[in-house]
């Protein structure tokens, strides 16, 4: 399976943002292995909601981010 940039996306904002992913595990219930570099499966789309509000980012910026990145 092709990893996903919306999940790469967050896995290099944490890292950026020294977020703990157990932090993150606890406060959206998304299993840590979801949420780490081996993954094996993508955010679903209630997931990648999830890390938006609890973060304060805007679905918006996510896809424009990953946009300017594959540029």
């Amino acid at each position: 399976m092709a990893k996903s940039a919306v999940t790469n996306f967050f896995l290099r904002y944490f890292e950026q943002k020294r977020i703990s992913i157990s932090w993150i595990s606890e406060n959206t219930g998304i299993v840590e292995e979801k949420l780490s570099e081996n993954y094996s499966e993508p955010l679903e789309a209630e997931e990648f909601l999830e890390l938006c509000i609890l973060l304060g980012i805007k679905p918006e910026e996510v896809w424009r981010e990953i946009k300017k990145a594959n540029v």
